[in-house]
Formats: C-alpha cells, sequence, structure tokens
C-alpha cells in the first residue's frame, strides 16, 4: 500500500471498492514499526475510514495471539521484546508487560 513511505497511485480508491462491494481482504506484513491503530490512523489521513484493525495481520499481532491462545501465557505475563513500538503497543494491547524493545531499563536484570 506504501512503497518508500509513499502511498501506491490508486490503492484508496482500489480500498474503498472493495469495502464498498463487501470482499474480503486484509493487509499482512512484517513491520513491527507501527501499531495496527497507527496503520488505521494513516489510512484515515488518505480518506480510508472504514479499514479496521480486523483485516490487520502484522506478524507482531501474530505473536501475540500465539503467546495467548498457544502458549496460554495469562495477561500480565512480562514478555521481553527485541523489536520495534509496534509489536510492543499490540503486546500491551492483549494485556503483557513489555520489557525491553524501547525500556530504558532493557539493560538491567530483571524478574521473569
Amino acid at each position: 500500500m506504501w512503497l518508500n513511505c509513499k502511498l501506491i497511485p490508486g490503492i484508496n480508491n482500489t480500498i474503498e471498492r472493495l469495502i464498498r462491494k463487501n470482499k474480503k481482504f486484509g493487509r499482512i506484513s512484517n513491520n513491527s514499526s507501527a501499531s495496527r491503530k497507527t496503520y488505521i490512523e494513516r489510512f484515515k489521513a488518505i480518506g480510508i475510514d472504514s479499514v479496521t484493525e480486523s483485516i490487520m495481520f502484522p506478524t507482531y499481532y501474530a505473536a501475540a495471539s500465539y503467546l495467548q491462545n498457544h502458549c496460554k501465557f495469562p495477561s500480565k505475563s512480562r514478555v521481553w521484546v527485541l523489536g520495534e513500538i509496534g509489536i510492543r503497543e499490540e503486546l500491551e494491547n492483549a494485556g503483557y508487560i513489555v520489557l525491553g524493545c524501547e525500556d530504558p531499563k532493557s539493560d538491567e536484570a530483571f524478574d521473569a
């Protein structure tokens, strides 16, 4: 949808057309620099108001879902992250306590 931080020409019309026709589609990404919420804000900034989190499938969302549903990590578990702010936000939204990432204490010892 974006290429080098620029919107691909015509993509906003394509997305709106898919939504109007009730077509199922999703956005899959391995970029962890922005949360699903941030991407929705970016869509709104280009005039696409109907995009929701339900079509966003970034790898960090998959990681949070995996921790919850497969590993059965309870909410409030501490999770150490080596990654960008998007994964931090998604894990916090899932109820985890995130250590590492951009945490200034990430180099200090902690109880797991």
